[in-house]
């Protein structure tokens, strides 16, 4: 009788801890699907071209870091709870000053706007 409770009782705690499990695994996950490099095209006023980004974890949880390929640009975000927004802080970058903006992803696609001094930028992306 004994044995049947310890039974019982591991395979209950195995059935509450299963979510906690599931959570906290999920995270991680939805993170690393958003790391990697992305091209695609910035829209800026009176200018178009194609670009690079080569997105990396960041320092801070839940955080990421953009490089711009071929240059020594570089700027962090933070992706909410289920990965499918990177919100820009507002933050300096040397020769060019402020920015700030968002970026959606769905699936391998992801698009946004930055603000810059001169105007606001769109961006069009697909993860590679």
């Amino acid at each position: 009788m004994n044995r049947r409770a310890t039974l019982f009782k591991a395979g209950l705690l195995l059935m509450l801890m299963t979510p906690l499990l599931y959570t906290s695994c999920k995270k991680d996950k939805c993170i690393d699907e958003v790391l990697g490099t992305y091209k695609g095209t910035e829209s800026c006023p009176g200018v178009n071209s194609n670009l690079t980004f080569i997105v990396t974890i960041g320092a801070e949880e839940n955080s990421v870091v953009f490089n711009v390929q071929g240059t020594s640009i570089s700027f962090k975000g933070t992706l909410n709870e289920d990965c499918s927004v990177i919100n820009i802080p507002s933050q300096n970058i040397p020769g060019i000053g402020s920015v700030n903006g968002s970026f959606s992803i769905s699936g391998i696609n992801m698009t946004g706007n930055l603000t810059y001094p001169l105007g606001t930028c769109s961006y069009s992306m697909t993860r590679q």
